[in-house]
């Protein structure tokens, strides 16, 4: 799929009328780093981490689509250390491994433009309690600005 063929109508169908399992085979053909975002962007994570992980582990996962989904994850939470009631075994250890690829800029694609929703408050306290995180983090990645579709 190319970003034209992108639609609300497969997103709906890739997510509300597959299983995870289902979906996850099905990415794993895709080449489209585009097509990963946009499901990483409309995913419901009441639905489990299976498919985000899935996402981040894509060989064409990019590097703004890691960000989106660290911070999708209650990353921030993480970044600040307040995860310890909050954040399951699971989402912990799928944020800690997702945090060191991101750090060592791990994913082969950089092409997408991400910058992190934090507000200024926010990018302050992290910057205070973490004073040694990586910038990439509170300022996000450069490069091509997607139009998101929602479904």
């Amino acid at each position: 799929y190319n970003i034209m063929n992108i639609t609300k109508n497969l997103l709906y169908e890739l997510l509300y009328e597959k299983t995870n399992q289902e979906l996850i085979a099905y990415l794993s053909a895709v080449n489209d780093y585009r097509l990963l975002h946009m499901i990483a962007v409309n995913y419901n994570w009441d639905n489990g981490i299976s498919v985000p992980e899935s996402i981040s582990n894509h060989p064409n996962c990019d590097l703004g689509t890691a960000l989106l989904l660290f911070e999708l994850a209650d990353g921030y939470i993480f970044l600040v250390g307040d995860s310890e009631n909050v954040l399951t075994g699971e989402l912990k250890a799928f944020l800690s491994v997702l945090k060191r690829r991101i750090e060592q800029r791990d994913f082969t694609h950089q092409s997408i433009k991400y910058v992190p929703d934090f507000t200024r408050a926010m990018k302050y306290h992290i910057r205070k309690v973490c004073p040694d995180v990586d910038t990439i983090f509170m300022e996000g990645t450069e490069g091509e600005t997607l139009e998101i579709i929602t479904v």
